[in-house]
């Protein structure tokens, strides 16, 4: 029963139930149902999931109780392919999850009762959702740009004001099924599912901004529907993590999980921070030839509860590895263990007496890695007998974990509120010979210590912040956090425990409009909001740059920086005496700001104490100086304080006057610059676009860019970066390239090649298996898995936006034909890309190949040639 024949086969089964869910109905008045009306079983629950994609993880939700597509076998509704489960990074194809679940268990009367939303094991789903449409995913977003996804059928996510992040999923499920064809029976337990009498209210964010995009906040409000109480209520979050990339199989069998309680603090050097993730990696980040690449699991991936309903909750830990040989399925436990496992293993906990138990035994298990090591002078059950069954668990297996906490006796229409962070981080994995050279189950510390979890770490701590700002006192009772005195200044390392939901933005970044041609594409937006939008948190406009970037993949790590334009200003750096040392305190300063506030220190000093930098000079003004003020109480007492300015930044700020004399007076191409559109506007200036739209002329800016491959898109992306909050000690944030992404072909658009019939393009032609294109990036293998013959590509441009293509042996025989019907505002109307796979499904031979491309206007006639 174990192994991932067995998860697919779970997965195939859930299908069912969702598939007929399709049919739900409306009430016959077309009023909401009442819960107890809705969830009695007698009308399908209408299940379904999405998927977050606007950080560095793409991670699916459900509103049936569980979390994960389960290796991606549950389907994307939005865009009808398989949806990732929590892929990252991004694009990747390396997953970190195959499902996990909310569980809830409680005494009620004289029951022990615990409701799942997925078990992992016996395929239990206890939790399911209203009939459509009051059970389906609501999805808002709190910016209002952000659009649905190309080839998306779900609509754009809804601009709301209590959106919480930049795409939040709201669903709303129950435990109160009982209809045995929807819900199934328990049989371990024997009985047909008992419901506790619980409503389930889960949101999920996530966000683009670079310290929150590896990370997923789950809110949830657990509602005691049942008329009863529910005595010492547990919660707990399962998780079958399952880590390695789409193409490398069987890769549940080699995980490792652990625990970690303290991390070193990013506020105060030497002090220790408390988050406590529970957390899966693979054993080794699957290097390939002594090396990590593309396919390789280098990243961790875990929880952390951010916010409980009580401090003095009991926490447990629990891991174990699953197997239908009782002798081989097996996780730590106590020697006074409670939990009855009904098969006689040791590990999976199944019906809901062992679940329970599970989830209430306050236990933390030691990690993974310690399994062959006895920890029976600390209370523990000795290991598994096999030796090498010890070997094989501590090395990596098939593991799945447990993270728990309570008791709560919960009143009648009581709710219990619940935060966790579903976090990533990179490079765990740095070393790839650390598990071959260092790993022993005898002796695991070498192997461990040598772990990296620096960004999975900062990234918890992230979530923390994120969830409740640390110094922001948010219900003014005069309490913003805990602190810490470091020098003169105080630093605060926690909220005052109310929820924000919010970290620092960075300035929203654009709608970016793409005009394209053969090897050229031109970006223009336009900035206003982007420039005058106040951060809540620092109360100015703290715009600062564009950057664009360009990758071939989408993927956030290849992105290139082409070019950046910034304001031309200045970080004024005060000497503290009491610390020495330079501090920043100060926004940045404007060079005429700078002029006014020392327009009376005209001459340049000298005899700078030791620690004053080199100075230097911009314009006439020298930017090392020494201010002496006079204390307005004591005016015989001298205040005297040192200044020395740095740019803030690289302070490109183009001429844009003279960029535009060269476009429009001598002809050139301006290409590579992002520079203004009309250089010689005012803020206040409106002009109209084509559509009789207005906008504000001074803000609107354009970056071309040449020379590209025709028959090659790449993405692009424009950012916006702020001058960060120095009182608060906060760097220069951007926002994503994702944000903004798209994917654009540097091809004639449709309506150029309706008007001007160009010749059809094939590239390449030859086509050359000698080149590699692999490897040179033309094509990609991480889409088609791991066979070279399913990811070849050749790409036929100038192509009609309606019109087939077909490719013939020079026999006549028929080799493939490829119909194109695109609209013409869309931007691969004019490609079409054949994967060198013929009709009947096989890998195309060497040889010379005749090719038609016919449209209601003409038909062209070319040749092509594969060389393998």
């Amino acid at each position: 029963m174990n192994g991932w024949n067995t998860k697919l086969l779970v997965i195939a089964l859930v299908s069912l139930v969702a598939t007929s869910n399709a049919f739900a109905r409306m009430a016959e008045d077309g009023r909401p149902r009442k819960p107890q009306q809705a969830i009695s079983g007698a009308l399908a629950p209408y299940t379904t999931n999405r998927t977050h994609k606007v950080g560095n993880i793409a991670f699916t939700i459900t509103n049936w109780g569980y979390i994960g597509s389960g290796a991606r076998s549950d389907r994307d509704p939005c865009t009808g392919r398989n949806a990732e489960s929590f892929e990252f990074p991004i694009g990747s194809g390396t997953e970190y999850l195959y499902q996990g679940a909310i569980w809830v268990g409680a005494i009620v009367g004289r029951d022990t009762l615990v409701s799942v939303g997925a078990d992992g094991w016996v395929t239990n789903n206890e939790m399911f959702p209203l009939p459509f449409p009051e059970g389906d995913i609501v999805e808002r977003t709190n910016r209002p740009l952000l659009r649905a996804p190309v080839n998306s059928t779900c609509p754009d996510a809804v601009f709301n004001l209590d959106a919480v992040s930049e795409q939040d999923f709201v669903a709303v499920y129950y435990d109160t099924v009982t209809n045995q064809q929807i819900v199934g029976r328990d049989g371990t337990d024997g009985r047909p599912h008992i419901p506790i009498g619980i409503e389930i209210t889960q949101e999920s964010y996530s966000w683009s901004f670079d310290y929150a995009k590896d990370f997923i906040l789950m809110d949830y409000r657990i509602k005691n529907i049942s008329g009863k109480v529910l005595n010492k209520l547990y919660m707990g979050l399962y998780m079958d993590h399952d880590v390695g990339h789409v193409s490398g199989g069987a890769v549940h069998q080699d995980d490792i999980t652990g625990f970690t309680h303290t991390v070193p603090s990013a506020v105060g050097k030497d002090f220790l921070d408390t988050v406590n993730i529970a957390w899966i990696a693979d054993n080794d980040g699957d290097p390939n030839g002594g090396n990590f690449g593309f396919n390789s699991s280098t990243g961790v991936t875990g929880v952390r509860v951010v916010r409980a309903p009580a401090e003095d909750l009991q926490f447990s830990f629990n891991w174990w590895v699953s197997n239908g040989n009782a002798s081989q399925d097996w996780g730590p436990n106590k020697i006074n263990t409670k939990v009855n496992y009904v098969q006689g293993n040791l590990g999976t906990p199944e019906g809901d007496v062992a679940k329970y138990l599970t989830m209430s035994n306050g236990e933390f298990d030691f990690g993974q890695a310690e399994s062959a090591i006895s920890h029976q002078d600390k209370g523990w059950l000795p290991p598994v007998q096999s030796s090498t069954l010890a070997q094989d668990i501590a090395n990596g297996f098939d593991t799945r974990y447990l993270l728990s906490f309570g008791p709560f006796d919960v009143l009648p229409d009581s709710v219990l509120p619940l935060t966790i962070a579903i976090i990533a981080g990179a490079d765990f994995h740095s070393e790839p010979s650390n598990f071959d050279d260092f790993f022993d189950a005898d002796a695991p510390d070498r192997y461990l210590e040598r772990l990296d979890q620096t960004s999975f770490a900062r990234n918890a701590q992230w979530a923390g912040w994120v969830y409740d700002t640390p110094g922001l006192d948010t219900n003014d009772d005069g309490f913003r956090g805990n602190f810490r005195i470091i020098g003169d200044d105080t630093i605060y390392y926690t909220g005052d425990g109310v929820p924000d939901f919010q970290g620092p933005p960075p300035p929203p970044a654009p709608e970016v409009r793409f005009t394209t041609r053969e090897r050229s594409i031109v970006m223009t937006w336009n900035g206003e909001k982007s420039e005058t939008t106040i951060d809540v948190f620092s109360n100015l406009p703290d715009f600062e740059g564009y950057r664009v970037y360009m990758s071939r993949t989408g993927q956030l790590a290849d992105f290139s920086l082409l070019s950046q334009r910034d304001n031309t200003n200045f970080i004024r750096h005060k000497y503290q005496a009491g610390a020495l040392r330079w501090v920043v305190k100060d926004p940045p300063f404007r060079l005429d700001s700078l002029q006014t506030l020392y327009n009376e220190l005209v001459d340049s000093l000298y005899g700078y104490p030791s620690f004053q930098p080199d100075s230097f000079k911009v314009a006439d003004l020298d930017l090392a100086l020494v201010e002496i003020e006079f204390d307005p109480v004591d005016p015989t007492r001298l205040d005297t304080n040192y200044y020395y300015f740095s740019p803030f930044n690289s302070n490109e700020e183009a001429d844009d006057a003279g960029l535009d004399r060269l476009q429009n007076e001598l002809g050139h191409e301006i290409t590579g610059v992002i520079r203004k559109v009309h250089p010689n506007a005012m803020p206040a200036d409106t002009l109209l676009r084509d559509d009789g739209t207005p906008y504000a002329a001074y803000y609107e800016y354009e970056y071309a860019i040449d020379g590209l491959q025709l028959a090659e898109p790449v993405f692009l992306s424009v950012t916006t970066f702020d001058f960060g909050n120095p009182a608060a000690g906060l760097g220069s944030l951007e926002s994503s390239p994702l944000v903004t992404m798209q994917e654009v072909w540097p091809i004639n658009s449709a309506e150029v090649v309706r008007l001007t019939r160009p010749k059809v393009g094939v590239y390449p032609n030859p086509y050359r298996l000698a080149e590699d294109y692999n490897a040179q990036g033309w094509e990609d293998p991480q889409r088609q898995g791991d066979d070279p013959e399913r990811s070849r590509k050749m790409t036929f441009t100038n192509v009609p936006n309606v019109c087939t293509v077909t490719i013939y042996t020079l026999d006549g025989d028929l080799v493939r034909r490829l119909e194109h019907n695109e609209p013409l505002d869309n931007s691969q109307a004019t490609v079409v890309v054949w994967d060198l796979i013929s009709r009947n499904t096989q890998a195309v031979k060497s040889g010379l190949y005749i090719y038609t491309v016919e449209s209601a206007e003409e038909t062209q006639i070319g040749k092509l040639v594969i060389i393998k």
